[in-house]
């Protein structure tokens, strides 16, 4: 049994730039919370099996509304060795918090204009047969839940997600081996309320819920001691019940290297064409590419930075659950870097910037269904329906660990969101500091 507390400051600061009919105005919003947070963690473990149990609830002061909440994050897990060839593991997270770093989804900082509070409980299973030196076969469900206390206009950002997954691994010879994934989503979104439904629609023809398929087959080929060759192919369909949404499907076809020239200096490089194809428009063509690398400068410094080009679905962003939209799959660019240095024992320095730009579509649902059926039409709209948006991050990170128990960190953000959307435009500074101790209470 372990037990601890947290001491924490968070400071948030985010400028948004609104819509005022015709003029634009600044529309600052701050906070600053205070919060104390008691950690348990309860631990059994033997030869076959495991189980943790944490919990960690944080009573929370906000000093600028004066206001208190109190947000819950608990966590457990555990595993079983059936058999030397079977494991099975289970895992259940519950969360309630307004903190957007706690959403695994939230591939855009959304949450962060309006710092709402949500609910989000993430459940797992996996069981996994090895039946050979690198071979098994492993089958898994996931099942999240997101309730937010304040939705969109729509209210479409409410979900339960399903998600059952088959994957193999068979290794023929010490030189090759094969992998095989198959996965299915299932989407079901909270409909809207009838207030913001148009007399022209119903639930059923606007309605976000979603089957996605996934299957990813990839061949390894170990070329020596330092580099692995590798072939992979991904396709990915996302078929909405809704009869105004449009369907989508993408394949992308990647050759990759993964390369360690020394000890210190490795590189990962891949790339290959892609093809799109949305219901009602012509076949779009592209590529997909990633060039990153990790260096270790010296025994107490860290480089890493990556960039990648490819193709991305976020039907489960907030950013893409309000009422009207129909966006499938995004291009984009990412850029990412990372510095990380033990400046001193138990004392680590962070850096780190990232860059990324979307282009996605945003029409109305029915303008399909009023264009005309010819290419010319109908490629008009997608290139007048395109969006930009460009999300650029940076900041800094102090940790300290010292008497064994005691640990500090201090980390700084800076996020700048550009959008031709006036609602998308924000730039934000977040300081959280925390103080911690944690100790092993009673063993038994």
């Amino acid at each position: 049994m372990t037990g601890g507390l947290v001491f924490a400051y968070d400071y948030d600061k985010t400028n948004n730039e609104r819509n005022n009919h015709e003029d634009v105005t600044p529309d600052d919003e701050s906070l600053e919370h205070f919060s104390i947070a008691p950690l348990f963690i309860l631990e059994t473990t033997s030869q076959l099996d495991n189980l943790t149990i944490s919990f960690n609830p944080s009573f929370v002061y906000d000093q600028v509304s004066d206001q208190h909440d109190i947000d819950n994050n608990v966590e457990i897990s555990a595993y079983r060795f059936f058999s030397r060839k079977i494991r099975i593991d289970f895992s259940d997270t519950f969360i309630y918090s307004d903190d957007p770093e706690l959403l695994e989804d939230e591939n855009r900082s959304n949450y962060n204009q309006n710092r709402r509070r949500y609910k989000v409980n993430n459940f797992n299973c996996n069981a996994t047969y090895n039946y050979g030196i690198e071979s098994f076969v492993a089958t898994g469900y996931r099942y999240e839940i997101l309730r937010n206390e304040e939705t969109g206009p729509g209210g479409y950002e409410d979900y339960d997600r399903h998600n059952p997954t088959l994957s193999l691994q068979h290794r023929f010879n010490p030189l090759l081996n094969v992998n095989v994934m198959w996965g299915y989503t299932r989407g079901i979104f909270d409909p809207p309320a009838p207030a913001v439904i148009e007399e022209s629609y119903n639930n059923d023809t606007i309605s976000n819920d979603l089957s996605e398929y996934r299957f990813t087959p990839r061949i390894n080929y170990i070329l020596s001691r330092r580099n692995t060759l590798w072939f992979s192919h991904d396709y990915t369909l996302i078929n909405y019940d809704a009869l105004l949404r449009s369907d989508s499907c993408l394949y992308e076809f990647t050759l990759g290297s993964e390369y360690h020239h020394t000890r210190r200096l490795s590189f990962e490089f891949d790339g290959g064409p892609s093809y799109e194809q949305t219901d009602g428009l012509e076949l779009q063509w592209g590529y997909n590419a990633h060039l990153g690398f990790n260096y270790d400068i010296d025994r107490n410094s860290i480089l890493t930075a990556s960039i990648t080009k490819g193709y991305d679905e976020q039907n489960f962003s907030s950013a893409n659950t309000a009422l009207g939209r129909s966006q499938g799959f995004s291009a984009f660019w990412e850029l990412e870097m990372s510095l990380v240095r033990e400046l001193d024992t138990g004392l680590t320095g962070t850096a780190f910037f990232s860059y990324r730009r979307d282009e996605h579509q945003e029409y109305p649902l029915d303008s399909f269904a009023n264009t005309p059926d010819t290419y010319v039409d109908r490629e008009t709209l997608r290139e007048e329906s395109m969006l930009n948006l460009k999300v650029y991050e940076a900041g800094c990170s102090l940790g300290y660990n010292f008497l064994r128990w005691y640990s500090a960190d201090l980390r700084y953000t800076y996020s700048k969101q550009e959008s031709e959307l006036i609602e998308e435009r924000y730039d934000e500074h977040r300081i959280y500091l925390t103080f911690s101790i944690q100790k092993e209470i009673l063993r038994w």
